[in-house]
């Protein structure tokens, strides 16, 4: 060691010489450097005020320009030519339409109820569709005739799509004609008989008439928005309301196209209908082919503006690089303008590369068009170093003259150094040579002043040093923490020891005072007896310390014992310098203790001493690693009862107490290898593994419930308050192998039995699983639903026996959502959550909306009523119901309050709701009356202006007699209370029929209609079969039949 020593040091010491100063070299180099950076900092200078950067800058973009332009004029002549040919067979079009109307002795109107009328016109149409196909090369090409509801099959009320006649023809390949070419040409929608007689095949999505849903922002756009501007615009020239419309597809399995419509306006001004073509993507795509762009980092972009605020959303590109230059965030508008007609569209987005881009809009439409402000554009956007490569590559060669004049200066500066520096090497010798050397170094004069004066100064330096040695070991000894330094002279073999280490390490054994130096073995011997278990290794610390390079720090963290035998925590930190390891000790047992409490307060909960969440989840984690170690086990989930009544009546202090206790029992798992942790506030999980039988793990668990039912928690006035916990258990691994369904399946087995028979432990039933776990799975999408206030309210109507018209209608929840299938579902996770208030809100709030829009658009008739479920269990605060009637006070006095279907009333809600009811001026309905829920009590109690008699009686009333005396006597009870009697569930006319014989007043069932969205209106039909009824009950009670 100690011949690779002296050979390191040599190294090392020349290393650190020239560490310690600035060279000659450098300073030369740096003047030489300085001259050439200053030559072309000039030329660079020149270069920027006359302008050339900009002017190069300004050409790239440009080109760029200039190419999106010509490629503008290109589309836009294309479409240009494509559209009169659609005008001209718009024209043809109604020349067919006049000829077939005369023949049939019809009208315009009559095309939305005569089907053959309809077939006639769209046969006769066949040709002019597919000439404008093979003329205008183009992919589709339509006719579809407004026809109403003529092609409806769905019952009337339902909210089905529109279904409407057409012809749709569609050639995949427009450089083949439809004459020559006829394989290539699909009848996309229409007739069947019109694809025989044409010869046209069926395309796989073919349909026979078009199933239009969406609307305007749908994939029908360009039908409803071509047909709804013409109708507006009853003096505009059909030539004028032509209309471009974005890519879309005509069925779910076809294939997208962007259309150009015009609609078919009759020389009455009747509109019945659109003709149009269609362009598919790849159509499009060769008109604006990325390859035309002057770099491969290029693309196009075919782009609308339909909202004229400046911003083009993207239809089509032409490049695979667009994924690169267009990302979230990307906003193509003329916002940030970088030059002449050049833009920076992101800005704002989350693309990495720099770009630059132009638009150039497409003129298709007129100035008198009602879509002038929907702007279509095309749009080149390129990586800006790419657009700029003219721009970089006079700046990269720039950068290489730079480059080689400084490495000609460099050249020039190694010779001038080479001979400048004779004297300065000299010295560096003379100390290399007496480096190990304790004696002053006398050096000879160099005859240069300053090279002398430097020598002197070397020399009265290593006086100083020593002199300072002993100063900087007393000022580290007043150190609060214990701080020792020690240097290693691997050349001498000994070990420098300061005063303050040898005081760190209570190292009191070692003869002498003050700083000392000790041979390496003694060092290493002391080492040893402090370092009983032979932690540190010394000896191989210091090789690899001293194998590795000048300066790099190596610290380690050590449990020592100290002569007084106290076990300390120090940090050992060794660095080589040269032949020399400085080594420096500190005292750190404070801190360690320190990060030690963080650690444990990092993993473990402080109430209970145990496992945290997170630690819980790395333990289990790693378990699951290694699953044949598992074998049979289970996780089971634990809810403290009652912990919100402790901590309301006697404090959280206590309320801690009772989860510390609770804990302390449940710890009894550690003993059979169990891992347990505290989730959150009162919520516990245990998982235990390793077992050969379920049964194994039974008795634990049985034996563990056993001592929480044991155990109690001492409260504030003394009470003994017995600990109780709800739990649930799923099997690992016959329920599941994944630890996230094992949680939610203990889980769910908890949350069952905490709302049935709370204090007990319940295992995983797939079965009950599968009926209820909407109960936990529901909750966030309920919450969805009240964020969003995504629920719709279908009206039931409710008919008066007395008139046979509308009364009212009942206002019936339907949640927007395809988690929920029933109301009722909705409800008892609400119920469950906490939610109730909520929903009581949101009824009133949107039900009453509901009805108001209903009634301003003439949909209801004067007078009619709404009825209104409240929730008996819940009512809303004063804020909420001033705003209720601040925002419905024209409608108030329309308002009946029911009690919500199968629900327990509270009968304090219920006399204050009543109360407000009345302030009002509205009416009260006792809902579901002899379904168990309400019952005479409640009558007598609750004075309803409605009585609901509950479905279960009237079905099947004209059968059973018992039911029907139970009807009339009600009727009889609430004619001396001046009370309406309302027959809930009619299905039938035999009900019908004996319910009006009963004498009620209201009517409602589905004999009448079922709920919907648009309310329901009596035809005179029902009417007259009501009041018929009506005659007739009356003669027979005058004849003394009933």
């Amino acid at each position: 060691m100690k011949g690779r020593s002296t050979k390191k040091a040599g190294s090392t010491a020349d290393n650190n010489q020239r560490r310690r100063g600035c060279p000659f070299f450098v300073r030369l180099f740096a003047a030489t450097l300085a001259l050439t950076v200053l030559q072309f900092g000039t030329f660079l200078a020149m270069l920027f005020v006359s302008g050339e950067f900009s002017h190069i800058k300004k050409y790239a973009y440009d080109s760029v320009s200039e190419k999106t332009e010509n490629r503008k004029n290109y589309v836009e002549n294309t479409l240009a030519n494509k559209m009169p040919l659609v005008y001209e067979a718009g024209r043809e079009i109604n020349d067919i339409t006049e000829r077939a109307l005369r023949s049939n002795n019809a009208d315009y109107g009559d095309i939305k109820t005569d089907k053959a009328l309809c077939k006639q016109i769209l046969h006769d149409s066949v040709d002019t569709i597919s000439s404008m196909l093979h003329r205008g090369l183009v992919n589709d090409a339509y006719i579809v005739l407004d026809t109403g509801s003529l092609y409806e099959s769905g019952p009337k009320g339902d909210d089905t799509s529109d279904t409407l006649a057409t012809v749709y023809l569609r050639d995949v390949n427009v450089t083949d004609g439809f004459a020559s070419e006829r394989e290539n040409v699909f009848l996309e929608a229409g007739s069947a008989d019109i694809a025989s007689e044409f010869d046209v095949m069926l395309d796989s999505a073919w349909t026979s008439h078009l199933q239009l849903s969406g609307g305007e922002k749908g994939s029908f756009e360009f039908y409803y928005k071509t047909l709804r501007t013409a109708r507006e615009n009853p003096k505009t020239d059909m030539a004028d309301l032509d209309c471009w419309t974005g890519f879309s597809a005509i069925s779910e399995t076809g294939r997208e196209s962007m259309r150009y419509t015009v609609p078919l306006v009759a020389d009455s001004g009747e509109v019945y209908g659109v003709i149009g073509i269609g362009l598919m993507e790849k159509t499009v795509l060769s008109y604006i082919p990325g390859n035309d762009l002057p770099n491969e980092r290029s693309c196009y972009i075919l782009g609308v503006d339909m909202d004229n605020d400046g911003v083009y959303v993207p239809q089509l590109n032409s490049g695979a690089i667009y994924k690169r230059v267009v990302g979230s965030g990307t906003v193509i508008s003329r916002e940030h303008s970088i030059g002449k007609n050049v833009y920076d569209f992101n800005t704002k987005s989350t693309v990495s590369v720099p770009t630059v881009g132009t638009i150039k809009d497409v003129n298709i439409y007129n100035a008198d068009s009602p879509y002038k402000y929907n702007k279509w554009a095309i749009i080149s956007i390129s990586e800006k170093a790419e657009a700029l490569s003219i721009y970089s590559t006079l700046v990269h060669l720039f950068t290489v003259s730079f480059v080689i004049s400084a490495a000609i200066s460099i050249l020039c500066t190694i010779f001038m150094n080479h001979h400048l520096t004779a004297p300065v090497r000299k010295i560096s010798r003379t100390l290399e040579q007496n480096r190990d050397s304790d004696e002053i170094i006398n050096f000879e004069s160099s005859g240069i002043t300053e090279i002398d004066s430097l020598t002197d100064e070397i020399k009265q330096l290593q006086i100083n040093v020593k002199e300072q040695s002993s100063r900087v070991s007393k000022i580290i000894s007043m150190a609060v923490v214990g701080i020792g330094a020690f240097m290693y002279d691997t050349v001498k073999q000994t070990v420098f020891i300061s005063e303050s280490m040898i005081s760190t390490l209570s190292c009191d054994k070692l003869p002498g005072c003050g700083d000392r130096t000790i041979p390496y073995s003694e060092f290493s011997r002391l080492m040893a007896e402090i370092d009983y278990n032979n932690d540190t290794n010394i000896a191989k610390l210091f090789a690899d310390v001293y194998s590795g390079d000048d300066g790099v720090i190596i610290s380690r963290q050590y449990p020592l014992t100290t002569d007084a035998g106290e076990k300390k925590w120090f940090s050992l930190s060794l660095r080589r310098d040269g032949a020399n390891i400085l080594g420096l000790v500190q005292d750190v047992t404070q801190s360690v203790m320190e990060m030690q409490k963080v650690k444990y307060e990092r993993d473990y909960d402080v109430t209970t001493g145990l496992l945290n969440r997170c630690a819980y989840q790395h333990t289990i984690e790693k378990m699951f690693r290694e699953p044949k170690k598992l074998k049979t086990a289970a996780f089971l989930m634990f809810d403290i009862d009652d912990l919100k009544y402790v901590n309301d009546t006697y404090g959280h202090d206590f309320g801690d107490d009772y989860i510390a206790a609770t804990a302390n029992v449940l710890k009894n798992f550690h003993y059979h290898g169990g891992v347990v942790a505290r989730m959150s506030g009162d919520e516990f999980n245990v998982f235990l593994s390793g077992f050969d039988t379920k049964e194994e793990i039974r008795r634990i668990v049985a034996e563990v419930m056993q001592k929480l039912g044991e155990s109690y928690c001492i409260l504030s006035d003394g009470t003994h308050y017995k600990l109780r916990a709800s739990g649930g258990i799923a099997w690992y691994p016959d329920d599941s192998t994944s630890y996230e369904m094992l949680i939610r399946f203990a889980d769910f087995a908890m949350y069952t039995i905490k709302h049935s028979t709370k204090g007990s432990i319940a295992e995983f039933d797939i079965t009950k699983y599968t009926k209820d776990s909407i109960l936990i799975t529901g909750v966030e999408e309920m919450n969805r639903i009240i964020d969003t206030e995504s629920i719709k309210y279908a009206l039931h109507a409710i008919i008066s026996v007395r008139t046979g018209r509308i009364y009212g209608y009942e206002a019936l929840m339907r949640p927007q959502s395809e988690v929920f299938k029933a109301p009722l579902d909705f409800i008892r996770i609400a119920k469950t959550s906490a939610k109730l208030y909520e929903i009581e809100r949101l009824t009133w709030k949107l039900a009453l909306r509901t009805f108001h829009e209903y009634i301003k658009e003439g949909m209801v008739p004067q007078g009619a009523k709404i009825f209104i479920n409240s929730i008996s269990n819940c009512i809303m605060d004063a804020k909420d119901i001033a705003e209720i009637e601040r925002e419905n006070k024209d409608i108030l006095n329309s308002i009946v309050l029911e009690v919500l279907e199968s629900e327990e009333a509270n009968s304090e809600y219920v006399h204050a709701k009543q109360e407000w009811i009345s302030r009002i001026g509205a009416m009260t309905a006792l809902d579901d009356f002899g379904s168990g829920y309400n019952s005479e009590y409640a009558l007598l109690t609750l004075k309803p202006d409605i009585i609901k008699i509950d479905r279960s009686i009237i079905s099947g009333c004209d059968r059973d007699e018992g039911k029907a005396d139970i009807i009339t006597k009600l009727v009889q009870i609430a004619a001396t209370k001046n009370t309406l009697v309302l027959a809930e569930g009619v299905e039938t006319r035999e009900e019908l029929k004996k319910v009006i014989e009963c004498g009620v007043d209201l009517l409602q069932g589905f004999y009448f209609g079922k709920p919907s969205f648009e309310p329901m209106k009596c035809t005179e039909q029902m009417t007259g079969e009501i009041l018929d009824l009506c005659v007739e009950a009356e003669s027979e009670r005058a004849n003394g039949t009933i």
